[in-house]
């Protein structure tokens, strides 16, 4: 580990120097652990919209992704549903009650209405046709 921790201390200072001379104006030189820790935001930042949309991780942990990857929690499209709520499904006829609903719309449905996919599995399809 101190090996590890050695070679991304060299990184970092080798990665600022680079930054300060490409970068030769005076207003952007920023002190080493504000620069580290910009770089592992930029870093966080496509995992963290990845997982924005997962519902099964804690409300704690949900809301410190936003607060590290700047989002608001507080748009009008999104609407806290609280997890322990059970409603009727909005397509059945036989009022089956189910704790799952679609993200867009926030209606409510059973796992017969549901319909459900991999995120990474469609993602990594949409990049090889496209």
């Amino acid at each position: 580990m101190v090996i590890f921790y050695a070679l991304m201390n060299i990184a970092g200072i080798k990665s600022q120097v680079i930054h300060t001379a490409n970068n030769e104006d005076p207003r952007n030189d920023l002190k080493r652990r504000y620069f580290l820790k910009k770089i592992a935001l930029n870093l966080l930042d496509p995992h963290l919209k990845l997982c924005e949309t997962e519902t099964n991780v804690p409300q704690a942990v949900q809301h410190r992704k936003q607060e590290v990857a700047d989002t608001s929690a507080n748009n009008d499209q999104q609407l806290e549903i609280p997890r322990n709520i059970r409603k009727y499904c909005s397509e059945c006829k036989n009022k089956n009650r189910s704790r799952y609903y679609r993200q867009k719309c926030k209606k409510f449905v059973c796992l017969k209405h549901a319909k459900t996919w991999c995120l990474l599995y469609t993602e990594e399809n949409f990049n090889q046709h496209v």
